[in-house]
């Protein structure tokens, strides 16, 4: 029961990121989901910027206990820890990142202690997270070779999107790749619920 509790964190933490991110937008004048990162809507001019980085607080608690109800179900052994541990440090780091919100704008250059801590969250969260779902792909392999193959593709997919993401590759369209980055590990992380969850 308890691990089942735990577990269902992968279920509750993407929800409350997406519902956290429409709620914000929805009272920002001119604020474009094509364009613009969903941390601006964390920082001013965003008038529910407490209301988001409130939410992507509560998202990063949800994801460390979803990783103790991983540790759970997994069981004893090293591969199993260190899966846990990605997990948890890609909660970590997302709370991290609701506590101190980007600079204005989101520059990829920040300019204070808040905005740096949260690109270096960011960008830690982003490749433990890779790092986990490998990680999955090769503790499952060859019995669970459906959802192993799913972690491989989406780990490397996710990697190439957040080369995207990083150097900038449009302004036009840098709100639509982190969009499609956050669609891709997240419903990963909420297959990996419902995987457990099925045990």
């Amino acid at each position: 029961m308890v691990t089942a509790t735990l577990l269902g964190g992968g279920l509750l933490a993407p929800l409350v990121y997406v519902a956290g991110i429409l709620y914000a937008a929805a009272a920002y004048p001119g604020y474009r989901h094509s364009r613009q990162f969903t941390s601006e809507l964390g920082t001013e001019p965003s008038p529910r910027a407490t209301h988001f980085n409130n939410a992507l607080c509560a998202s990063g608690v949800l994801l460390v206990l979803f990783a103790l109800g991983v540790a759970l179900a997994l069981g004893p052994g090293l591969l199993a820890y260190l899966i846990a541990l990605g997990l948890g440090v890609y909660g970590a780091t997302t709370t991290v990142m609701g506590r101190y919100p980007c600079d204005p704008g989101c520059p990829a250059t920040p300019r204070s202690f808040p905005g740096v801590m949260h690109v270096l969250a960011g960008l830690l969260g982003s490749l433990a997270l890779a790092m986990t779902m490998l990680m999955v792909a090769v503790a499952l392999w060859p019995d669970g070779r459906g959802f192993a193959l799913y972690s491989l593709i989406t780990a490397l997919s996710a990697l190439l999107i957040l080369l995207g993401i990083w150097f900038r590759y449009s302004a036009e369209v840098q709100g639509v790749v982190q969009r499609l980055y956050s669609a891709v590990t997240l419903t990963w992380v909420v297959g990996l619920s419902v995987a457990l969850l099925g045990q």
